[in-house]
């Protein structure tokens, strides 16, 4: 027969590590206790969304879709660095004919789209098929795209870094060793048949969708540096809802005053049981139960140690927004801003944003205008295309009145610039 003390012993502390889970499980919910929960095979919690981490082309699609404070901006973005887009040309011929093909293929939202694209992803390919004429614009889905230099097999495992200038795309390049002369699983695109837009590719290591290290070769994100960012928004926002969904407006603490007297009269059995049972209704608790209880108490815990979560997530909106080129005050809050501050700071936006502008265009001009020029039999650059000046001044109607008053613009000007047509109607 065991030792009676060395018994109430262990059973002493299986007790006391059940109401040590009790508590553990009471303030798992808090909304202060939102620790990052770890990485579960390859996918990462973000709140109550598993976003992945092995193909960084499919997490950058799920963290664009994760919040408005990612997809908002990114959209913005995407439209205002091609607004304005138009085709000019002193041959106008040319750039009738070209502007017939244009709305054919969509061409306005074709650009818009690549410009979103690459934004989001920092790498673009557009797969340009025809043999007369480029008969459509295809973004390719880059969580299935590879990018190879000259000297590379597709389907090749490569233990060297991949570097050099690129000549070919492919598509599901992971089916290429599965393919045969009769079935090809994987497309292969060589360089004149796609556009290629890359953000800041030069000077960074990548690794690919298939796990080979790059250099030069594919460019960086925008939401790379803010994937931490999200993260914490995403389980600030979760946490904190969880919470309220489960304690409302504060949390409990449950005091089983009868497991005591249970353990004094030495009926550990019974005690534990009823710990047991206790830990197994709180996990099924819903949003805002009550609690009926014989003689144990139930009382509310305040959170009064809670940090403010409501300046937390803001500072994290403004992070994002900072991060994917866009001002506080272009997002919606002016809350301390000047006109003067608003000012400096979307100038200074705009030299980043001009540099992004100048990469799209010039990969539009070369890799697609001017290849339909060719099809045309017409020179490169004999139509170009342009985009409206990104930090052209707003010019309200008294100034604009005072600058027709005083000569310095036309009427036509005045009449455009206030948005009525050049001339004026002939029952003036």
């Amino acid at each position: 027969m065991p030792d009676q003390n060395i018994l109430t012993a262990a059973q002493n502390a299986e007790l006391d590590q059940l109401i040590s889970t009790t508590m553990q499980l009471m303030g798992a919910s808090s909304s202060y206790d939102m620790k990052p929960r770890d990485q579960t095979g390859n996918t990462t919690l973000f709140g109550e969304y598993r976003i992945d981490n092995k193909n960084q082309f499919l997490r950058y699609s799920q963290l664009s879709l994760l919040t408005p404070h990612t997809f908002i901006p990114l959209a913005k973005l995407g439209l205002s660095i091609v607004s304005g887009f138009r085709l000019e040309s002193e041959d106008q011929s040319a750039k009738e004919e070209l502007e017939s093909w244009g709305k054919r293929i969509k061409l306005r939202s074709k650009v818009q789209n690549m410009a979103r694209c690459a934004i989001r992803d920092g790498t673009m390919v557009a797969y340009l098929p025809g043999k007369k004429e480029i008969e459509n614009i295809h973004i390719q889905p880059m969580q299935f795209t590879t990018l190879l230099p000259e000297g590379i097999t597709p389907g090749e495992k490569v233990k060297s870094l991949m570097k050099g200038e690129i000549v070919k795309a492919v598509l599901m390049e992971s089916e290429a060793k599965k393919s045969t002369k009769d079935s090809m699983r994987h497309t292969e695109m060589d360089r004149d048949e796609f556009a290629l837009i890359r953000m800041f590719h030069e000077g960074y290591s990548v690794k690919d969708i298939l796990g080979r290290d790059t250099y030069g070769i594919y460019g960086i994100s925008l939401l790379e540096p803010l994937t931490r960012v999200i993260k914490n928004h995403s389980d600030l926002t979760e946490g904190f809802s969880s919470n309220m969904r489960r304690y409302g407006v504060g949390r409990l603490h449950i005091k089983l005053k009868s497991v005591n007297t249970l353990r004094a009269a030495g009926q550990y059995e019974k005690a534990k049981d009823l710990l047991e049972s206790t830990i197994a209704a709180l996990q099924k608790l819903g949003p805002n139960e009550d609690f009926v209880t014989g003689d144990d108490e139930v009382h509310n815990v305040s959170g009064t140690n809670a940090p403010q979560v409501r300046e937390m997530k803001e500072s994290f909106q403004t992070d994002m927004h900072i991060g994917l080129l866009q001002s506080p005050i272009g997002m919606g809050n002016t809350k301390g801003s000047t006109y003067a501050s608003g000012y400096l700071s979307e100038e200074d936006r705009y030299i980043i944003l001009e540099s992004l502008q100048e990469e799209i265009k010039n990969v539009v001009q070369e890799e697609i205008i001017d290849k339909q020029l060719g099809f045309m039999n017409k020179e490169p650059g004999t139509v170009t295309i342009e985009f409206d000046k990104l930090d052209a001044p707003y010019v309200d109607y008294p100034t604009l009145t005072d600058a027709r008053l005083s000569g310095d613009i036309t009427q036509g000007e005045y009449r455009n610039a206030l948005g009525f047509p050049e001339e004026l109607p002939d029952d003036r």
